[in-house]
């Protein structure tokens, strides 16, 4: 996982809650790291005590000073200053303190691989709220007056008080992602200068760090503004975006995907992206024998950079470990397989924040590794038994929970899914639709950077089309986004430009290699060439 974690309880009187609470702090904790790198663990202590206004408090347990903003002293939360110095503030006290009322936390679903019945409020949305004011949106201001005192946070130095009172986070980040100044709570409702937006009807009212309402029976998630917040607050955001595809083909964890070549002679290349979807670098990575064969790429160690996995003929599984200057760290054996297994892909099929190894043998089984944060494998469970006539074609997030779920195609062309919950399990098995023999799935990403996988398809006569999926997992809509020859190939997608949508990647028969970037309605917005690249390399991811 990008960062550690621990969580406590104390105050909670019912014994079968024990689980149920910390399962659900857990999950919420867990869904923050995805996104956030940094170092240390942090400590959460979650109360079962009343609170003054009956609901859920959360905050920081300490503050770090670090610096002057004029006249006035700044101080970050110590759990933002954990993360990017690795330093406790507070020693062994708690990093995180969340409080909940013994009567609100009665109305909360803490179950956080189910959706919450419409008479109760997703306990793991409140926790997810309550870790993002620990992360750093706090406030020194006096709630009647916004005034400030002689210090800040971070957050406060961030907020402007404009001339009718109303309030604007103004961080660079945020302000690109919304697309001017943020609104900021302003409502005499307790939840002022600490929360954003003031109407659940405004665009965006109903982020995760809204100052209005939770309504019932909704599962709020991490969005892009409150990553681009916690960029501007100083955190180390991995690609400043909530995607799931983020690390697995980001090889240096700086935003951008990348792509892994091999040459006959077994040298190992990486093109760098960066701004303008152009090639940055290339990188050597190493030299390896005709004996091993790349099998995927995934954030193997939960790192927030994409790793390379590997097999030789003996069924020896290891892996190349990539540090943050792209070059390789480690290279553990994590398994040993026999021949009739092969791997299906990678993703976080249990919702740690680590990519994981998907299995398949001869016989139809399915079974998975399941890594640590250590890239090590936890635990082997058995999915179950799959006819021949079923295909894998892919591992992504198809729904938008932050766990990979698995794609499948049958002979006829039914499309189905297993949507895989935090735990690792299939939660459910819709089917998504039918196709022709004429169309081919060329692969999944985010094309329209909406936090779902969607599904890219290309027929016989070169036309190009996607399923942009919801948060069910079913196609919402299917737009056509092109036309290409026969004679291009798509090597890969990515978000190759760093613009938190996923674009696709092509190859023709001469090594012209090319893009199309796509926008955040899932079209070509440019299509510009990136290199040329000889025969004798394939592309690997």
């Amino acid at each position: 996982m990008a960062f550690n974690y621990t969580v406590q309880l104390s105050g909670v009187t019912n014994s079968t809650q024990v689980d149920a609470i910390y399962a659900d702090v857990s999950a919420a904790a867990s869904r923050w790291s995805r996104y956030i790198y940094g170092l240390g663990a942090l400590d959460i202590a979650v109360n079962i005590t009343s609170t003054s206004a009956g609901r859920a408090s959360g905050g920081a347990g300490a503050v770090s000073y670090v610096g002057r903003d004029g006249t006035r002293a700044v101080y970050e939360n110590g759990t933002a200053y954990e993360l990017r110095t690795g330093s406790d503030p507070n020693g062994s006290s708690p990093d995180i303190i969340i409080s909940i009322d013994p009567d609100y936390l009665s109305m909360l679903w803490l179950d956080p691989n189910s959706a919450a019945p419409s008479n109760t409020i997703d306990g793991m949305s409140v926790f997810m709220h309550e870790i993002g004011h620990a992360l750093g949106i706090q406030s020194y201001r006096d709630p009647s007056t916004g005034m400030l005192p002689a210090y800040e946070t971070t957050w406060d130095r961030l907020v402007a008080i404009n001339p009718d009172a109303t309030a604007s986070f103004t961080g660079a980040q945020a302000e690109a992602q919304y697309g001017g100044p943020v609104p900021v709570t302003t409502l005499r409702n307790g939840e002022q200068y600490a929360h954003l937006f003031n109407s659940s009807a405004e665009r965006d009212g109903q982020d995760l760090m809204n100052g209005v309402a939770f309504y019932y029976g909704a599962r709020y998630t991490i969005s892009k503004l409150d990553l681009a917040i916690m960029k501007d607050l100083g955190l180390d955001v991995i690609n400043g975006l909530p995607s799931f595809r983020t690390a697995s083909d980001d090889f240096n964890r700086d935003g951008y995907s990348d792509m892994l070549w091999q040459d006959t002679a077994g040298h190992v290349n990486a093109w760098r992206f960066s701004g303008g979807g152009q090639v940055a670098a290339v990188a050597a990575l190493g030299l390896v024998g005709p004996e091993w064969s790349i099998e995927g790429t995934g954030d193997l160690n939960g790192d927030g950079t994409g790793d390379v996995l590997w097999r030789d003929a003996d069924g020896h599984v290891n892996a190349w470990l990539l540090g943050s200057d792209g070059q390789v760290a480690a290279a553990p054996n994590i398994g040993l397989v026999t021949p009739d297994w092969s791997v299906q892909g990678t993703g976080d099929l249990d919702g740690n924040g680590t990519s994981d190894i998907l299995w398949r043998d001869t016989a139809g089984r399915i079974n998975a590794w399941l890594l640590d944060s250590g890239g090590r494998v936890a635990a082997a469970p058995d999915f179950g038994t799959v006819g021949p006539e079923w295909a894998v074609k892919g591992v992504a997030d198809l729904n938008g929970d932050g766990t990979s779920d698995i794609l499948w195609q049958d002979s006829a062309g039914h499309v189905n899914e297993w949507l895989l919950n935090a735990g690792g399990a299939v939660g459910s098995a819709p089917t998504i639709g039918t196709v022709g023999a004429e169309w081919t799935l060329l692969g999944t990403g985010d094309f329209n950077g909406d936090g779902t996988s969607d599904l890219l398809w290309r027929d016989a006569a070169g036309h190009v089309n996607e399923w942009l999926l919801d948060g069910d997992g079913q196609a919402a809509t299917a737009p056509n986004i092109g036309l290409v020859g026969s004679d291009w190939t798509l090597l890969s997608t990515g978000d190759y430009n760093g613009d938190g949508t996923a674009d696709l990647l092509w190859r023709d028969t001469v090594g012209h290699v090319n893009e199309w970037l796509l926008d955040g309605s899932g079209h070509v917005a440019s299509a510009p060439n990136v290199g040329v690249i000889g025969p004798e390399w394939t592309a690997k991811a």
